[in-house]
């Protein structure tokens, strides 16, 4: 086995640093420390977090370890590690670094999210993680400055998707506040000749829904087996490898654009439009398929009119 392969030498690394990283036990690199208790009167509105098992939801008016922290789950939920730069209050659900022997501290914090402590967790009712059980455990870690270097590229990374999550969450309220208006018509474009368009017009779903039934014998061997999440989520697959455990005889095949419906949870919004993914991928008869009259309502404007609440009605105008 060669030493890349076996941990002693990372397979990408940045220039300038050479030579082994060190294995190390975890209990001599980043121990964890159980929190503390503090009871739901004591948290208050104040200065400094309390840091829960899946991360911050508090503050209080006092800390008990000094920043920077990195904290984990220690009781249900297992597997967040959460990085905090002030001082802060670890609750007893969590588990908390409390000497980064020499380590950089955001580095450690990578470290723990790599380490996917899930796979760790024990007990049948809520999940539980013992710290010894991960103190035992060897990894190979590099030296400081080059878990300074690591650090420091992903953080770069981490804040880029931070600005693009907050990118993403201004344009769908923008969306929701556009498509708000366009509905009500509120807002209306006009032609490229700066003409009005016609009213719009109250239409039921019979006048551009077609019924479109593509039956075909329920295959022998593996196939794609198309369900429908409910309000509105769209689509997912699965690959059914066992098709005796189907009992129909019968499956239909969905097109890309095509609109479905699940029929028994129809009343809590599941309906989608079929992915180009999803092409040929089959349904049972509790999915019927329609295809659009294109002249008179296009698949491409309907994918957002059925999300709104007002689509429970039994008419549309359009």
């Amino acid at each position: 086995m060669s030493k890349q392969a076996d941990g002693k030498v990372p397979g990408l690394r940045f220039p300038g640093f050479e030579g082994e990283w060190e294995i190390k036990q975890i209990l001599n690199f980043a121990p964890l420390q159980r929190g503390f208790d503090l009871p739901v009167n004591q948290i208050v509105e104040g200065e400094f977090p309390v840091v829960f098992s899946n991360g911050i939801l508090k503050s209080h008016n006092a800390f008990v370890a000094k920043a920077p922290g990195v904290v984990t789950g220690r009781s249900g939920t297992i597997g967040k590690v959460t990085y905090v730069d002030k001082d802060y209050w670890p609750h007893n659900t969590s588990l908390w670094v409390t000497d980064f022997k020499n380590n950089f501290p955001k580095f450690v914090y990578y470290f723990y999210i790599n380490l996917n402590l899930q796979e760790f967790s024990t007990g049948s009712g809520v999940p539980t993680l013992n710290r010894n059980d991960i103190h035992v455990l060897k990894r190979y870690v590099p030296s400081f400055l080059e878990q300074q270097k690591i650090a420091t590229f992903l953080s770069a990374i981490d804040t880029k998707l931070q600005q693009l999550a907050r990118k993403k969450a201004l344009l769908e309220q923008y969306k929701k506040g556009v498509m708000q208006q366009l509905f009500s018509q509120q807002l209306r474009f006009k032609g490229e000749k700066g003409e009005e368009f016609p009213a719009w017009e109250e239409k039921r779903l019979g006048d551009f829904l077609i019924p479109t039934f593509r039956a075909i014998d329920k295959p022998n061997g593996l196939y794609l087996a198309i369900g429908i999440r409910s309000h509105c989520k769209g689509t997912f697959q699965k690959l059914e490898a066992d098709p005796e455990k189907n009992a129909m005889d019968t499956l239909y095949e969905v097109k890309e654009n095509d609109l479905i419906v699940n029929i028994t949870f129809a009343w809590e919004g599941a309906i989608a439009m079929v992915k180009k993914e999803d092409d040929g991928g089959l349904v049972s008869h509790r999915f019927p398929t329609y295809t659009f009259n294109r002249g008179v309502v296009i698949g491409e404007f309907f994918q957002y009119v059925y999300p709104q609440k007002r689509f429970r009605l039994s008419s549309v105008r359009l």
